[in-house]
């Protein structure tokens, strides 16, 4: 025979987190990783190619596509705005 404690654990009763909240939660989280780590990318190279993972050479094509991307992102804020005024009339 089991012992049933009197007391319920604290989260007895409540339902279950619904799946959109989980999944906007674990997107959240994994956009937060992917823009610290898009950051933090550029100071790293030099310990890239120290520790032989790319030469020289493939890890400058590495930052040149880092800073496309944040060119490209960059381009398409200063552009928003635009969009956003002339969808009315669209």
């Amino acid at each position: 025979m089991q012992h049933v404690s009197s007391q319920q654990h604290p989260a007895a009763g409540k339902a279950d987190p619904s799946p959109w909240r989980l999944t906007i939660a674990g997107l959240c989280a994994s956009l937060v990783g992917i823009g610290m780590a898009r950051f933090a990318y550029t100071p790293l190279l030099p310990a890239i190619i120290g520790a032989h993972w790319f030469s020289a050479s493939t890890a400058t094509y590495l930052g040149a596509a880092n800073l496309g991307g944040h060119l490209a992102d960059r381009s398409g804020k200063r552009l928003q705005p635009l969009r956003l005024r002339l969808e009315p009339w669209v």
